[in-house]
């Protein structure tokens, strides 16, 4: 005969501890992802001012899609920051699983994203649909704020001590400005010829249209996660 006890304390159970907390870090994000917003904007007006009175004008401007989109436009460049809507955890052997703050209350893995990615500005302007972003880095913040982020150099290794580490406006500023960096430092570069020698009716009248053929920066870094020899480097 199955067992007929009830589910129900331990259903209730799993939603005190899992739910309970998912929400928790759904509203940080949230809110972590407004005041990112605020501190783009303030690096923005810090850029135009230093800007000021230059020989040249560059377009530096914010546009703000949704509740999970910003996008910055920086001369050719944009800068894409978007809040995902779910919560996530990571797989068993992640090393945040084996930091002591972690195995002390276990849902304090649980975290919320925010990705930044790079696009060119004209990809978006004549509605390339099949040009390339790349991703520059990933915040992923809990229920107590507690971050860390994958990308590559200082973004790879400056931002994993996860047990320590509290989001907030001065480590803000820091990320965006290394992720504006990282998008100025790295130059569109033509297709070689033989790549583009034949060309159908199809095709041009599309790039007609589109002002160019597909096109993407060649960015010449990866994020730390998928970096061979970082692989195994602990957050924590």
């Amino acid at each position: 005969m199955p067992n007929m006890e009830s589910g129900i304390p331990r259903i209730v159970q799993d939603i005190e501890t899992k739910s309970f907390a998912k929400q928790d870090v759904y509203h940080n994000t949230l809110e972590a992802f407004q005041q990112c917003k605020k501190v783009v904007q303030q690096t923005v007006d810090d850029l135009q001012e230093a800007l000021r009175g230059k020989d040249h004008e560059v377009d530096i401007s914010l546009e703000e899609p949704s509740t999970y989109e910003l996008r910055l436009k920086i001369a050719g460049d944009i800068i894409l920051f978007t809040m995902h809507s779910n919560v996530f955890n990571f797989d068993e052997q992640h090393s945040i699983h084996q930091s002591a703050y972690v195995k002390e209350d276990p849902t304090r893995a649980y975290c919320g994203s925010i990705q930044v990615y790079n696009f060119l500005a004209d990809s978006f302007k004549f509605n390339r649909l099949t040009d390339l972003g790349y991703l520059i880095a990933r915040v992923f913040l809990n229920k107590e704020n507690h971050f860390f982020v994958e990308g590559h150099r200082q973004l790879g290794f400056l931002y994993n001590d996860f047990d320590n580490f509290v989001l907030n406006d001065i480590y803000i500023r820091a990320i965006v400005e290394a992720c504006i960096q990282y998008s100025l430092d790295f130059d569109l570069i033509a297709p070689p010829f033989e790549a583009t020698r034949q060309i159908s009716v199809q095709a041009m009248q599309l790039m007609s249209m589109q002002a160019g053929w597909k096109t993407s920066k060649i960015p010449g870094y990866k994020l730390s996660f998928m970096d061979e020899d970082e692989e195994n480097r602990p957050i924590g």
